[in-house]
C-alpha cells in the first residue's frame, strides 16, 4: 500500500509539472501577441503621421449641386471634375463634400498629400463669371530631424550636421548653448532629387560644451533641433532631440 501511495504522489508531481510548463508557453505567447499589436499600431501612427489629407478650399454663396467646377493644378491638367452629380478624379484619392454641395461648399480633399502635390490650384466655375473663385497655394512639407557627427580635427572637433530628404529646403545652422550662431566651415552642401533636399552643414569647435542643429522650414512653421555634448577629447556624452513647431502668425 506505501508504495502504491508513492506512485500516485509521483504522478501528480509531474503532471503539476507540465501544467505549469504550458501555462509558462501560454504566458509567452500572449506576450510576443502583445507585442506584435503593439508594433502594428505603431506603424499605423507613423504612418498617420507621414501622411495627411489636405483640404483645398473654395465656397460660393449659391447651390453648386446642378452647377459645373472644376479644380485645376496650374501648370498641369485638372484634378476634379464636377458637373450636375456626376464628377471624376483625374489626380487619384480626391474627394468632394457631397453633402455639402446645396450648402455652395465645393471644396475637396486631397486624401494622403505628398510632396509632389504642392503647387498652386484654382476652384473654377465656368459659367459665372469671375470663372476662378478660389486661388490655393499649397506647401506639402516634409520635415527631417537633423543628425549630427562628430570627428576629430587638426584644430579641434569637427561638428557635421546632416538633414536629409527635407521639403521645402531648410535652413540649417549651428548654435552654441547660449542660442549664438556658429559660423561654418564652409558654405551648406545641398543636393535636390526626387523633391526632396539633402543639406549638409559643418562646423569646427574648441571648446567642450552643448552644441545645437537646428532646421528651420519656414514656409511650413516648422523648426526641429538636435543636441549633442562635446567633451574636450571628443566624446559624445549626451544627444537630445528637441521639436519646435511654430504657429503661423509666430515670426522665425
Amino acid at each position: 500500500m506505501f508504495g502504491r501511495n508513492e506512485k500516485n504522489t509521483q504522478t501528480a508531481v509531474k503532471v503539476f509539472v507540465v501544467d505549469e510548463i504550458f501555462s509558462s508557453k501560454y504566458e509567452v505567447c500572449l506576450l510576443l501577441l502583445l507585442l506584435l499589436l503593439l508594433l502594428l499600431l505603431l506603424l499605423l501612427l507613423l504612418l498617420l503621421l507621414l501622411y495627411e489629407d489636405v483640404v483645398l478650399p473654395c465656397s460660393v454663396p449659391f447651390s453648386v449641386t446642378d452647377q459645373l467646377f472644376d479644380w485645376k493644378k496650374v501648370s498641369h491638367s485638372d484634378i476634379f471634375h464636377y458637373q450636375k452629380g456626376t464628377y471624376n478624379n483625374f489626380r487619384g484619392p480626391v474627394f468632394h463634400f457631397e453633402d455639402e454641395l446645396e450648402s455652395g461648399n465645393a471644396s475637396v480633399v486631397i486624401r494622403k498629400a505628398q510632396v509632389t502635390d504642392s503647387g498652386n490650384y484654382t476652384c473654377n466655375f465656368p459659367n459665372h463669371p469671375p470663372m476662378e473663385k478660389a486661388h490655393i497655394d499649397l506647401t506639402v512639407g516634409a520635415a527631417r530631424w537633423p543628425v549630427i557627427s562628430l570627428h576629430k580635427a587638426t584644430n579641434g572637433i569637427l561638428l557635421k550636421c546632416r538633414v536629409l530628404g527635407a521639403f521645402p529646403k531648410p535652413e540649417v545652422r549651428w548654435l552654441d548653448s547660449s542660442g549664438n550662431v556658429l559660423l561654418p566651415d564652409e558654405d551648406p552642401q545641398v543636393s535636390y532629387r526626387d523633391h526632396h533636399y539633402d543639406v549638409v552643414l559643418k562646423t569646427t569647435v574648441t571648446e567642450s560644451g552643448h552644441y545645437s542643429c537646428e532646421a528651420t522650414q519656414r514656409e511650413i512653421h516648422h523648426r526641429n533641433q538636435t543636441e549633442t555634448y562635446v567633451l574636450t577629447p571628443g566624446k559624445v556624452q549626451i544627444t537630445r532631440i528637441k521639436l519646435k513647431v511654430l504657429g503661423p502668425n509666430l515670426a522665425l
